[in-house]
């Protein structure tokens, strides 16, 4: 989370080189996707999405018998901490407010939280004799 605000907090010159520095860390599959979907979008659903898995792995032992409670904790956290940091952006210089790139943290975190839902309910499936 401090990865996301400090970067949220560099003025958007210096924002830029980092995104660029970002999307040539990113696999092909995921760089076709910039030609629907506007590249800053990929980036929010992308970094949300890991923020909300690794709170899921974070709430695992403490809701392994719950996995809806933990999945809704883990994605209302990565969507809070994403509408704050999107308030934070408001105050630096060339940054805005975004309510479509807080729209695309919070499906970031709904993919997450989904696929690791899937994925945990298949093992259960899997080990039960």
């Amino acid at each position: 989370m401090a990865a996301i605000w400090l970067s949220s907090a560099r003025p958007w010159p210096q924002a830029s080189n980092l995104i660029a520095d970002f999307l040539l860390t990113l696999p092909q599959f995921v760089l076709a996707l910039l030609v629907v979907v506007p590249p800053d979008k990929v980036i929010h659903l992308l970094v949300y999405a890991v923020l909300a898995g690794l709170w899921w792995w974070a709430l695992l032992p403490g809701r392994a018998d719950l996995p809806r409670g933990r999945a809704m904790a883990a994605w209302a956290i990565a969507v809070v901490f994403g509408g704050i940091d999107e308030l934070h952006q408001g105050f630096v210089a060339g940054r805005s407010r975004d309510a479509a790139d807080w729209g695309a943290d919070a499906m970031g975190a709904l993919l997450a939280v989904v696929l690791l839902a899937a994925l945990q309910q298949r093992q259960t499936k899997r080990a039960a004799p």
